[in-house]
């Protein structure tokens, strides 16, 4: 077993992002020992490899300050003498966020001036969310507060790539160790926000809705609203625009994914909810159907629920009592907020507490890419405990919601080339391409056949 000697201050928070970054993405477990030295030493007594230890280091005296902040603009890496450099890297344009581009290479020994530890702390437990104070209309972090967008790297999984330098390394200097090779899954999931047209039970609305067809001349799509509203009377969803499903899994299932379906429990804002309750008899319908092919059932915790412990249990075991009654045998370990309202101090306590087992609500809405740096799942940071956690984060990359009306794209072959690197980039390193698309967003043939081409294979 590899020793690996760390600095006497920052325990915790090296243990964790040691665990995280040693034995849950490269699948090795290294003895941890303080040391009087500077900086990071794998070893095995003959050989090393030394890190630059610059983030911990620098914030002993200014931990969660904007003075900690990395000063930009960044510093590339491009060292010369890097065996293979850059052709296991996205791009060669390396950003170093805390060190510099140094690297000693010799028969024996490595010395490394990137500061692999540091940038992973900072990334993984989003440091920054909790020094900058910037927040939109909705309490959310936004990716334009973010150093990922500022610096032009949020669509690249730095974290990956940094770890990817530190595999090369150990297979350089240790040559008989094993590290695991993950392949990477596409994962999607969809909130179910409104299993069917939320005009059905607002009278005034779907008049408007009827009003502006009738404006536009769309004679055709008012007669289908009709036809819908008295057809859900009698229980018959077959002509609701929002009701998906069916094909949604179907195409899922062609090319072997299965679905994650967030269901909203319980209703903390109002319309900004949902326009269901778990009670309906369409609702009960469709989750036992899910469930019989497979796929998951989730909670997709309401608005309100981002900074609220009680009502995250609550909502929890509101969709657990209803799948229970259902016999569907569903565990509910998976969460997504709604809104992706979510507070990194708070917000991951609460779901560990409330009994979850993994959260997925870890990307931007403003923007695609990789919040936490990274396309791996991975045990969260605990800022309120101070410590790691057992709750796992999947991080979302994309959720089409976020492509249409934040960054303004229509679904063409120059949008889907966009995501599909987006996919290449997330799968590179093992890491998965989670994805969020609301059932209710497949307007046309013409959106079902943008989803079926990004989802149908893996590169």
């Amino acid at each position: 077993m590899l020793q690996f000697s760390v600095p006497n201050y920052r325990q915790k928070e090296i243990q964790w992002v040691c665990n995280v970054i040693f034995y849950e993405m490269l699948g090795i477990e290294v003895k941890i020992k303080t040391s009087s030295h500077a900086n990071f030493i794998l070893s095995n007594g003959a050989k090393s490899i030394q890190i630059a230890n610059i983030f911990f280091a620098q914030t002993q005296e200014n931990w969660l300050t904007l003075e900690s902040l990395p000063t930009q603009p960044l510093n590339i890496w491009q060292p010369i003498n890097f065996p293979n450099f850059p052709d296991f890297l996205i791009n060669s344009n390396l950003p170093i966020i805390f060190g510099d581009s140094s690297f000693k290479n010799n028969e024996n020994a490595i010395e490394l001036g990137l500061d692999i530890f540091g940038l992973a702390f900072f990334m993984l437990s989003r440091y920054e969310e909790l020094v900058i104070t910037e927040r939109d209309q909705y309490d959310r972090f936004p990716a334009a507060a973010s150093l990922a967008q500022k610096e032009n790297f949020l669509t690249r999984p730095l974290i990956d790539e940094y770890i990817e330098i530190l595999r090369q390394c150990i297979k350089k200097v240790f040559p008989d160790i094993e590290l695991q090779n993950k392949k990477g899954k596409i994962l999607i999931t969809c909130d179910v926000d409104a299993p069917y047209d939320p005009a059905l039970k607002n009278y005034p609305f779907l008049l408007k809705e009827i009003k502006i067809d009738f404006t536009q001349r769309n004679f055709g799509v008012s007669a289908k609203r009709l036809i819908n509203f008295f057809a859900s009377r009698f229980g018959n969803y077959n002509f609701d625009p929002n009701n998906t499903f069916d094909w949604y899994m179907d195409v899922c299932e062609k090319y072997g994914h299965k679905i994650a379906f967030y269901f909203i429990s319980d209703n903390t804002a109002g319309k900004i909810d949902s326009c269901y309750n778990l009670k309906e008899q369409y609702i009960q319908d469709l989750i036992k159907k899910m469930t019989s092919r497979k796929h998951e059932i989730g909670l997709h915790a309401s608005f309100n629920t981002y900074n609220n412990f009680e009502q995250l249990k609550k909502e929890r075991q509101i969709l657990s009592d209803v799948c229970k009654t259902l016999k569907t045998e569903q565990k509910i370990i998976g969460n997504r907020q709604h809104f992706l309202r979510f507070d990194m101090q708070q917000t991951p306590n609460y779901l560990e507490q409330a009994g979850f087992e993994y959260d997925t609500s870890g990307g931007f809405a403003d923007a695609i890419g990789f919040r936490f740096g990274t396309a791996h799942t991975f045990s969260m940071w605990n800022w309120m405990k101070n410590e790691g956690m057992k709750l796992k984060q999947k991080p979302l990359i994309l959720m089409e919601v976020t492509v249409s009306n934040y960054m303004k794209l229509d679904f063409n072959n120059e949008t889907l080339e966009k995501l599909k690197t987006l996919k290449t980039n997330a799968l590179r390193y093992g890491g998965n391409f989670t994805l969020l698309w609301h059932n209710d967003k497949f307007f046309t043939p013409k959106n079902k056949s943008f989803f079926e081409s990004l989802i149908s294979s893996l590169v």
